[in-house]
C-alpha cells in the first residue's frame, strides 16, 4: 500500500500489481547501494577517437527494415 493506504499507481494512473512494487523496491535498493562509476571504470567513454580513420568507410546501404 502507498501513502494513506492507497494502492500505488503507475505513470498511466493504473494500479501497480504487488509483484511489480516488490521488483521496483528491490531495484531501487540495488541502485542506491551501487557506487557511482569512476573515470577508470569507464575507459571507453573517455577514449580518444582522433586516430580513427573514416575516409574509407562505406555505408552498407539500406537494410531490410
Amino acid at each position: 500500500m502507498g501513502k494513506n493506504g492507497q494502492t500505488p499507481t503507475g505513470r498511466n494512473g493504473s494500479p501497480e500489481p504487488a509483484w511489480w512494487q516488490v521488483r521496483k523496491a528491490e531495484a531501487w535498493k540495488k541502485f542506491q547501494a551501487t557506487p557511482m562509476p569512476r573515470r577508470q571504470d569507464e575507459d571507453w567513454r573517455f577514449a580518444t577517437i582522433d586516430a580513427v580513420q573514416l575516409g574509407d568507410f562505406q555505408s552498407g546501404g539500406k537494410g531490410k527494415c
